[in-house]
């Protein structure tokens, strides 16, 4: 009877070691699978974090690129000015001559916009498409001349207040 004792003492020891085991190797396996999720959470963060910083640094590249862009211009507008100023004072016959070529050349475009127009018409060859081209370029013609007429002339005054 005591090799039966030490023998059902061995395998009830044995199994519940085994047991032991077993329980510590599934309590570490779902360790180890709670770190790995929390691991791939804070990965998935980290690449959102990334992309987030990869989003602002190009949008930071384009406002930059934007500035630079007006600020070239402004300084191509500001030697134009200078440009213009180096000749000095004008003649009196001279001056005239250019606060008229503006106004005059506005008024021949459109003369020969509407005199163009007015022969397309005349010739026969009124077809809509032709004369909504035509009315198309007059209008163009029209608005370039009086935004660059009046745009050229807000600069002059602005550089006359300084």
């Amino acid at each position: 009877m005591a090799f039966l004792s030490l023998a059902a003492g061995a395998l009830t020891g044995g199994g519940f070691s085994l047991l032991t085991k077993g329980v510590d190797l599934i309590d570490r396996h779902l360790k180890h699978k709670q770190e790995t999720a929390i691991r791939k959470a804070d990965y998935a963060h980290e690449l959102l974090l990334l992309d987030k910083q990869g989003e602002l640094a190009a949008a930071q590249l384009e406002t930059e690129r934007e500035i630079a862009i007006i600020d070239g211009n402004a300084q191509t507008l500001s030697a134009s000015y200078e440009h213009d100023a180096s000749y000095g004072t004008p003649s009196r016959v001279v001056g005239t001559v250019l606060r008229f070529f503006r106004p005059l050349l506005t008024l021949l475009l459109l003369g020969a916009s509407v005199w163009g127009m007015y022969r397309l018409i005349q010739a026969g060859h009124a077809e809509p498409e032709l004369i909504a081209s035509a009315v198309d370029g007059l209008l163009y013609l029209t608005s370039t001349s009086i935004s660059w007429w009046f745009g050229d002339r807000s600069g002059e005054k602005n550089a006359a207040r300084k």
